[in-house]
């Protein structure tokens, strides 16, 4: 049989989680939360990363943009730029500097003014001419001229290659005093050069004039002459250019 006392212990005992709950529930009204919500970084990336735009050439730019945002337009001051999502050509004709900027819109869609970057105008470098990958006033073994036989155009900063039209070599005849001419229509030496160059002795200079090489805009453009030195080396190649 449950006695008075104990009746009112388990009264006591249902009772107290009621207002211990109350008390939470009431707490909870009075507390207010704050929920922070952080924007997205906005980091803009133009590559190739240099500083210099160049005429007569489709200058080739990438445009990255971090995540949360969109590029809404590119302009370029001092030149025109054309392309769409994160690859641009930007061609400038005149002028010493141009301004590139990029507008984003962010997740609101607005839109704002994310970068711009200054540029410096410059002309195309002069091309370097190399033959075998040797640069003029340098020596170079006979037999690997023979066996390979190739001259290159490059664009300094650009590193890059041009298509050579056409070249004369010019080179002193065994048989006589005066020097013979003969003309390739292309980057390669022909057979009747590289009969001669066999019959060149050690020490001998080589000439390369009227290189044409192929500009980026089109134009055809004679670089500087080309002179090596030729030397015997070693019989690292079994030569058959006579037949």
């Amino acid at each position: 049989m449950i006695t008075d006392m104990q009746t009112k212990s388990i009264i006591i005992l249902l009772i107290i989680p009621f207002y211990l709950l109350s008390g939470w529930v009431d707490a909870q009204k009075d507390t207010t939360y704050v929920f922070k919500v952080v924007s997205p970084k906005l980091n803009i990336a133009v590559l190739p990363d240099r500083d210099e735009l160049f005429i007569g050439l489709q200058n080739k730019l990438k445009i990255r943009i971090s995540k949360g945002f969109k590029i809404s337009k590119v302009t370029l001051d001092g030149g025109t730029i054309t392309g769409k999502d994160s690859s641009y050509c930007a061609i400038v004709k005149e002028g010493l500097h141009a301004i590139l900027s990029v507008y984003v819109t962010g997740t609101n869609g607005t839109e704002k003014l994310g970068m711009t970057k200054s540029f410096k105008i410059s002309q195309l470098p002069e091309p370097i001419i190399y033959i075998n990958g040797v640069k003029r006033d340098s020596v170079i073994i006979k037999t690997k001229i023979i066996a390979v036989g190739k001259l290159s155009a490059v664009l300094p900063k650009l590193e890059r290659r041009l298509p050579i039209i056409s070249f004369d070599m010019i080179y002193a005849n065994q048989d006589s005093a005066r020097m013979d001419t003969l003309r390739a229509q292309n980057s390669l030496l022909t057979k009747e050069m590289k009969v001669a160059i066999s019959k060149m002795k050690d020490g001998r200079l080589l000439y390369f004039e009227n290189i044409k090489c192929l500009m980026p805009d089109g134009a055809v453009y004679v670089a500087k002459p080309l002179q090596i030195y030729l030397i015997e080396g070693p019989p690292l190649y079994k030569l058959n250019i006579g037949n």
